[in-house]
């Protein structure tokens, strides 16, 4: 089937598994509106899954940069009283 050579061809095993289910469906009578449904499901649990990492690993990057900003910025703000203070002492 030229849906499974293509999805071979461009390595997408989404593609190779809906030629595969197609044909299934055109031999055995499998309910074929089902079958896609639930593939669509299970692609889209996957891809949201994979979302949410994704996420989750920049947050998890970000935490440092944050916490050096927050840290320059109390330097900012408390250098000037920290010189008047030496200074007078």
């Amino acid at each position: 089937m030229a849906l499974g050579q293509l999805g071979e061809e461009l390595q997408v095993s989404e593609l190779t598994e809906l030629a595969a289910a197609l044909s299934l469906a055109g031999t055995e009578g499998a309910k074929v509106r089902a079958s896609l449904a639930a593939k669509a499901a299970a692609m889209r649990q996957r891809s949201g899954a994979e979302a949410e990492g994704k996420a989750n690993a920049a947050t998890e990057r970000m935490a440092l940069p944050g916490i050096l900003m927050a840290f320059g910025f109390i330097i900012f703000v408390f250098y000037p009283a920290l010189t008047q203070i030496t200074n007078s002492l």
